[in-house]
């Protein structure tokens, strides 16, 4: 009963509104251009139009036309409408008192986090790895993948690569703008959340130059060692959500969706993903605290296990006046230079949870490869290590896999504002996973796993199956060696000493992972011994350093 003065209140300001803008139409042209619903989040700040994002209660329908709006779109139980400026308030104030509607907030202006151009490094050093390295010919400007001891701001990014195993190919999806088709680059998918009608690859030389987010992704997804490019950190299934128009400008409502999109969920956009993704990047923000349907759409992801990183943004400013980057539940990335100093354009501040490399840092542009600086680059570095562990490890939670991030840093060398825990490193990020799972030392895996559990599979389509059943691969994990020194593999009937004399070499190998065939495990344990050249007659010890094996495990198509 207490409701029924603000039901007649809402009903007649509605009639009034109604009747208003009735007379309006007679009398004035209308304020909303035809094609309103296409214009782009800065056409629409140009025209002196703005967004109201309103959640309405369940099973509900529209209520733009209680104001006189028009909608620009429905997902859920949201509704996006538009309305001049400065009756925006009025709007927002009067739609409050709506008994159906949940929330109404403002629809901020996205874009990208003012990347710039960067000069070359004034004497890049050539990266060495024991195994060579990528053979991409970009690959010896990435300087991100470079140890911290040549760089400080470098994540040392090689000495994980090396050593990770795909154990699951990974869904990583980019929400940004400006996606293009690339040799390098292959994507799995996306969907467009601007509808203007390009799709989610919408780079055009001609008409679309926006080349953001193809530049963010090729740092987390270009092809590694094709001989072509660059070499991308994780080898993923990469979806393009597009949010940002060809102006680099979107609506907040936009990127919530995205990322409802990527959590799994249909969003209204003709396609969904078959199941939640496993990362997240924004590298993109604007000027505002985080609002309702932002924030419900980051937990909404988090409740579905997606991991979301974000950029911090290049404003030199507290980062908890932006968003996605001020949100909870999102792992918020700053930027520093080769030095490891912060980078004079880093926001910073308490969201700010860890950095990396930021200025100086190789991508793919549209006329080539550039150096660039900017948070937006930092943030795929970042979402690109969390993959490459992710994949070796799928078990990995999304806690785990940010809890762990914290606490796999190096010391910045300067800074003057609070930009995180340090520098992420990644084969430090690496070896404590592998103590937190029990996997601390060398250890044997079956060399396909868990990614060839569908008979679908492409590695079943060619290659014979018993041949994929017994192949293994080892890894060091971080066991050293001397140069002359090889790691050999030994079988010891099970339950008999773990010697060499026991033993029965496997096969052997300079290389710090390599694969086994025609390994039968049955019967057996396994041991590693450092032997000069390979000869298990000249092995540093006798006794044999004991293998972890828990993820031997074959492929159910290999089960009987």
């Amino acid at each position: 009963m207490r409701r029924r003065p603000a039901l007649a209140l809402i009903a007649a300001m509605t009639a009034s509104i109604a009747a208003d803008a009735s007379d309006q139409t007679r009398t004035t042209a209308n304020p909303f251009p035809g094609d309103a619903g296409l214009m782009t989040a800065g056409e629409q700040q140009q025209a002196n139009l703005a967004s109201l994002v309103i959640r309405r209660a369940s099973e509900t329908g529209p209520v733009a036309n209680v104001v006189g709006a028009k909608t620009l779109r429905n997902w859920q139980d949201h509704e996006v409408i538009i309305v001049p400026r400065d009756e925006l308030e009025a709007v927002r104030a009067l739609l409050k008192l709506h008994p159906d509607v949940r929330s109404v907030e403002v629809d901020s202006v996205v874009t990208p986090p003012d990347p710039e151009a960067a000069q070359a490094p004034s004497r890049p050093q050539a990266l060495q790895t024991q195994s060579g390295g990528a053979n991409d010919p970009e690959y010896r400007y990435q300087n991100y993948w470079h140890s911290n001891d040549t760089y400080q701001g470098a994540s040392d990014i090689m000495a994980a690569f090396e050593v990770s195993a795909m154990n699951e190919k990974l869904d990583i999806v980019v929400i940004d703008g400006g996606f293009a088709q690339h040799p390098d680059l292959d994507w799995a998918g996306g969907t467009d959340l601007v509808g203007d009608g390009r799709g989610p690859i919408s780079h055009d030389a001609s008409s679309c130059e926006n080349y953001h987010g193809q530049s963010v992704a090729s740092i987390i997804g270009s092809i590694t060692n094709n001989g072509d490019g660059m070499a991308g950190i994780v080898d993923a299934n990469l979806y393009a959500a597009r949010a940002l128009a060809c102006d680099n400008t979107g609506h907040m409502s936009d990127v919530a969706r995205a990322i409802r999109w990527a959590a799994g969920e249909d969003v209204g956009t003709g396609s969904t993903l078959d199941e939640p993704a496993d990362l997240i990047n924004l590298s993109l923000g604007a000027s505002t605290a985080c609002s309702h349907s932002l924030q419900s759409a980051v937990d909404a992801a988090n409740e579905a296990g997606v991991t979301v990183v974000a950029s911090a943004g290049n404003n030199s400013d507290d980062a908890s006046d932006y968003a996605p980057a001020g949100c909870d539940g999102v792992l918020t990335v700053g930027a520093v230079t080769l030095a490891g100093n912060q980078a004079s354009f880093s926001n910073y501040g308490d969201p700010v949870d860890l950095s990396a490399l930021g200025q100086q840092v190789r991508v793919q542009a549209s006329d080539g490869y550039r150096w660039m600086n900017g948070t937006s680059f930092s943030a795929p570095i970042v979402t690109g290590i969390l993959g490459l562990l992710k994949q070796d490890i799928p078990e990995l939670k999304r806690s785990d896999l940010v809890d762990l991030a914290l606490d796999s840093t190096t010391e910045f060398s300067t800074t003057s504002e609070d930009i995180g825990e340090g520098v992420l490193n990644a084969p430090l990020l690496q070896r404590n996973a592998a103590s937190l799972f029990g996997r601390e030392g060398p250890g044997l895996h079956h060399a396909v796993g868990i990614r060839a559990n569908s008979d679908s599979n492409a590695y079943w389509d060619h290659v014979n199956d018993e041949h994929l059943c017994a192949l293994y691969e080892f890894a060091a994990n971080g066991q050293e060696r001397n140069a002359d020194e090889e790691y050999v593999v030994f079988s010891v009937p099970e339950g008999a000493a773990m010697s060499v004399s026991n033993g029965n070499s496997e096969g052997s190998s300079p290389d710090p992972r390599f694969v086994l065939a025609d390994m039968r495990p049955e019967g057996n344990d396994y041991g590693l011994q450092l032997c000069r050249e390979g000869s298990p007659d000249e092995c540093r010890d006798e006794e044999l350093i004991e293998l972890h094996t828990n993820r031997m495990a074959q492929p159910g198509r290999c089960q009987p």
